[in-house]
């Protein structure tokens, strides 16, 4: 339970994300912080994790001028979230989708990296991939230009020539009401689906669908 003396009450709370290390699920203290101020800091960082905790499931405000009041609640039974380790921090609490503008989607990139891997496993001595956030960050920034929007194509690959890229759009019209292609895995699967355009035994294909395999 937190109390807030401003009418952003939600925007504050939020704003604790600064003493927050997303990678590590630890707490982050300014330099020269004294004993009390890290107290203040683990306290206001315990408010940050509450927000964000994945199982989550409810939440209460109260308000009476100039007080606001938030609960939000574990499922019962569950452990405080000031006990839990940086572990289950990491595993509980996820950065913000795109937090800047110069980055990438953190989210789709995850959700797309989880099922090539898992494809990739379904064939013997084939490696996980590794998300490589430069690249990332490049891609994303190419598709923000003027243009590409319309013509659908990368007019560089920067420094990373000497990968491969494929490339997917949506299709709405042939799905009336289906998802935004950020929030599914439909590019991943269409981009698998070359499979049957491809001879894994004689290494043949009659169309450019190997890309992902490799």
């Amino acid at each position: 339970m937190s109390f807030m003396t401003t009418p952003l009450a939600v925007d504050q709370w939020y704003g604790f994300a600064k003493f927050y290390d997303y990678d590590k699920g630890t707490n982050k203290y300014p330099a020269g912080t004294s004993k009390a101020g890290k107290a203040k800091v683990d306290q206001e960082a315990a408010y940050f994790k509450g927000l964000l905790w994945r199982s989550y499931g409810k939440v209460s405000f109260g308000v009476r001028a100039p007080w606001v009041v938030g609960r939000f609640c574990p499922p019962t039974g569950a452990t405080a979230v000031t006990t839990r380790t940086a572990v289950d921090n990491v595993e509980n609490v996820n950065p913000i989708c795109v937090p800047k503008t110069g980055s990438y989607n953190r989210c789709y990139n995850k959700l797309a990296l989880k099922y090539h891997n898992e494809m990739r496993a379904l064939r013997e001595g084939t490696k996980n991939l590794e998300l490589d956030p430069a690249i990332a960050t490049y891609i994303q920034a190419e598709m923000e230009k003027p243009g590409f929007a319309t013509a659908g194509k990368i007019a560089s690959r920067g420094p990373w020539a000497e990968c491969g890229e494929s490339t997917y759009k949506q299709d709405k019209t042939a799905a009336p009401g289906a998802d935004a292609v950020e929030f599914t895995n439909e590019a991943s699967k269409a981009w698998y689906a070359g499979q049957s355009e491809y001879d894994a035994t004689t290494g043949k294909q009659t169309a450019s669908g190997d890309t992902a395999k490799w």
